[in-house]
C-alpha cells in the first residue's frame, strides 16, 4: 500500500481509528481552525468563543483508496479566553 495524504493542515492527536463491520474506516481527529478571540466566526459563533480547534471525522468506504470528511464539526464553548478547549474541573 502506498502512502496517501488524506488531510492537509495541523491536526491534534490521532487517538483512534476503527473499521466497522460494513468495512467503512473512520478516523476522528481535531484540527486547527482560523478562529481567534477577535474573529470568532459568524452566526452564533460570533457571540461566544469555541477555541481554535474543532473535531471532525474522515471516512473511507473503499479500504482507504478515497476519503471523505464528515459534514459535521464538533466545537465546544470555551469558558475562558486562555483555554483551547481543555476541560476545567471544579475543586
Amino acid at each position: 500500500m502506498t502512502q496517501k495524504r488524506i488531510w492537509k493542515g495541523y491536526t491534534g492527536a490521532l487517538n483512534s481509528v476503527i473499521q466497522l463491520q460494513n468495512r467503512r474506516i473512520q478516523l476522528p481527529f481535531s484540527y486547527l481552525t482560523g478562529r481567534t478571540w477577535v474573529d470568532r466566526g459568524e452566526g452564533l459563533d460570533a457571540f461566544w468563543f469555541t477555541g481554535r480547534l474543532s473535531s471532525t471525522l474522515v471516512y473511507s468506504d473503499d479500504d482507504g483508496e478515497s476519503w471523505q470528511q464528515s459534514l459535521s464539526e464538533l466545537k465546544v464553548h470555551t469558558p475562558s479566553i486562555g483555554l483551547y478547549g481543555e476541560l476545567i474541573e471544579d475543586d
